[in-house]
């Protein structure tokens, strides 16, 4: 092979690796800017489940204080057939010493009595 021969097969060659570099740095700009992209989307993605985790947070807590308003509710009922059950209960008691005082007073049972006197 003569000199020009050679010069001209490395100049071929210098070409094809100047090519073959053009289409690597052009992958490489497509793949960097598809991390870029890709980095991009994750943090928005990350952004957006801090969003819905915080949302979910807040209904967690206002599911919590509904159920303790609930429960609190519950409790003030109870409570309150409790104050009434021990009322109607209360008021039957004082009901019945109201008829044993009557009942007392009708025989003559009262301190100042006849009776009451010859006990002593």
């Amino acid at each position: 092979m003569r000199d020009d021969e050679k010069q001209v097969a490395l100049e071929v060659e210098v070409g094809q690796l100047r090519i073959r570099n053009m289409d690597l740095k052009l992958k490489l700009d497509r793949l960097s800017a598809a991390l870029k992209d890709s980095r991009e989307r994750e943090a928005q993605a990350v952004i957006a489940l801090e969003k819905e985790k915080e949302e979910v947070a807040r209904e967690v807590e206002a599911g919590q204080w509904r159920i303790k308003q609930m429960d609190l509710q519950v409790t003030i009922k109870k409570l309150r057939e409790e104050l009434k059950t021990r009322t109607e209960e209360h008021a039957a008691e004082v009901a019945q010493l109201k008829a044993q005082v009557q009942q007392n007073s009708l025989e003559g049972g009262g301190a100042g009595s006849k009776k009451w006197r010859r006990a002593e």
